[in-house]
């Protein structure tokens, strides 16, 4: 992960990709039905994630991706914090996509799953789709949204919650004031398959 480096002037090559929560939530739904034709660019076959984080302000999940293909940039490391000129890449299905969203009160009946998602693994998405090999995903409710999104640092992924009527209710304790909510786990395991005809 990359913030590593004493402080300083460095040369990367990096470029910096977001995605919304529910611009890959819709990314993961027409990836399960394999009749939608997605295009993207194709990314470097180096690629690797440098670092990974969920930008609150932006309402995006955000990888640092790292080439040797990517036109190389002064970066400054300052107290923890890089800055740069490196290019951006935004991946956008839909230009109003909404942001999580984050009930205040839950509600008595809470259907929710959480979904982790690594970077490695949305990396195998973008490429797939750049190359057209296909993947089985499970497909997810027709009315699922995003109730809440961040990044699990612990876990090495991103983590959706997601909302669906047809989720198996879950499980809510309070004490203390504060709430627990004991939902199932979702993880994103890509399997090599074939589009139907």
């Amino acid at each position: 992960m990359i913030g590593q480096e004493p402080e300083g002037v460095y040369e990367k090559r990096w470029a910096m990709f977001r995605i919304r929560p529910s611009d890959l939530l819709d990314l993961l739904q027409f990836m399960a039905r394999h009749d939608v034709d997605l295009k993207a660019e194709p990314l470097p076959p180096d690629v690797r994630t440098a670092d990974a984080f969920y930008d609150n302000e932006q309402e995006q999940c955000v990888l640092v991706l790292e080439s040797a293909f990517y036109t190389p940039v002064q970066a400054r490391l300052f107290r923890g914090r890089w800055s740069g000129g490196w290019d951006e890449i935004i991946f956008a299905l839909n230009d109003d996509a909404p942001p999580p969203v984050r009930p205040r009160t839950l509600p008595p009946d809470v259907r929710w799953e959480a979904y982790f998602i690594p970077p490695e693994r949305l990396i195998q998405l973008l490429q797939t789709i750049a190359s057209g090999e296909s993947y089985n995903l499970p497909p997810l409710p027709p009315d699922t949204q995003v109730m809440d999104a961040f990044y699990d640092s612990e876990r090495a992924a991103f983590v959706l919650f997601l909302e669906s009527s047809f989720f198996d209710k879950a499980n809510v304790e309070s004490e203390g004031g504060h709430t627990h909510v004991g939902m199932p786990e979702r993880h994103l395991n890509l399997t090599r398959g074939e589009k139907p005809t």
